[in-house]
C-alpha cells in the first residue's frame, strides 16, 4: 500500500493538485482533490500495522473490534492508541482511505458512484455519498465533472 500511496502522491503533485496531511482538514473541508497523507511518524508498531492493514483491506467489510482483536487490544484501548498515534480516529482514517480510493476511481474511470461505492468497501451508497460530500466538499458527480478525465454529457 505504501507504493500505491507514493504513486498517488506523485501523480497529484505533478498534476498540480493539492495534497493534505492528516491534520490539514481539521474542522474544515479541504481542497476537493487533496490527498490524505496519513501520519505514520509514530512509534506504535501495533497501530502502524493496523494502518497498513486498513490500507490493504479497505475494500472489505469489517468491524473495528475485529481490528482491535488483531492488535491484541480491547476496542477502547485500540481506539485510544490509534487516535494518540495518528491524530485521527480509526473510523475517520478508514473513511479517508476509502474516499481517496473513490476519488481516484471517479477521476480515472467511467464507473458510476453506485458501482464505486461497494468497490471501496461501502454497501450503503447513500451513506457513502454523505461521507464523500462531507469529506470532499463536492458531490461525487460534481467531483467527476471537475476532475474526471472523461467528458461528461
Amino acid at each position: 500500500m505504501r507504493i500505491f500511496t507514493a504513486v498517488v502522491v506523485f501523480l497529484f503533485l505533478f498534476s498540480g493538485l493539492a495534497v493534505a496531511g492528516p491534520h490539514d482538514c481539521a474542522g474544515a473541508v479541504a481542497a476537493p482533490f487533496a490527498v490524505f497523507i496519513p501520519n505514520k511518524r509514530h512509534n506504535d508498531e501495533a497501530m502502524l500495522q493496523a494502518q497498513e492493514w486498513m490500507e490493504a483491506n479497505y475494500k472489505k467489510s469489517f468491524q473495528m473490534d475485529e481490528l482491535a482483536t488483531k492488535a491484541g487490544l480491547s476496542l477502547r484501548q485500540f481506539n485510544r492508541r490509534f487516535k494518540s498515534a495518528t491524530g485521527e480516529t480509526a473510523v475517520k482514517y478508514l473513511q479517508q482511505v476509502r474516499v481517496d480510493a473513490s476519488k481516484l476511481l471517479l477521476a480515472t474511470t467511467q464507473k458510476t458512484f453506485d458501482e464505486i461505492s461497494p468497490i471501496v468497501g461501502y454497501e450503503n451508497v447513500s451513506f457513502f455519498r454523505k461521507v464523500f460530500r462531507n469529506s470532499v466538499g463536492l458531490t461525487p458527480l460534481d467531483f467527476r465533472r471537475k476532475f474526471g478525465k472523461f467528458p461528461q454529457h
